[in-house]
């Protein structure tokens, strides 16, 4: 009872924050297949416009998804918002 509690009080702040882990994942899986994941590659290429393009492609794909997934959970979304 008190988890449904707090999902109630804080639904949109968990959207969003799926959303951005679902984005920094994918742009890890993206961007990082053949470099190292350090802090130094991202500022070593940060005029590189396939990161940045990686970064578009990750956060579209990650709201696509919730989008998707939501759209299935109609229902209980509906329920569980506060009215």
């Amino acid at each position: 009872m008190k988890i449904k509690k707090k999902l109630l009080k804080n639904f949109y702040q968990f959207r969003i924050l799926t959303i951005v882990l679902g984005t920094l994942v994918m742009f890890y899986s993206f961007y990082f297949t053949n470099k190292p994941a350090t802090i130094e590659t991202i500022i070593d290429n940060k005029k590189n416009p396939m990161m940045y393009l990686c970064i578009l492609f990750a956060l579209g794909t990650s709201l696509l998804i919730h989008y998707i997934i939501s759209r299935f959970n109609k229902k209980n979304r509906e329920r569980m918002t506060p009215k």
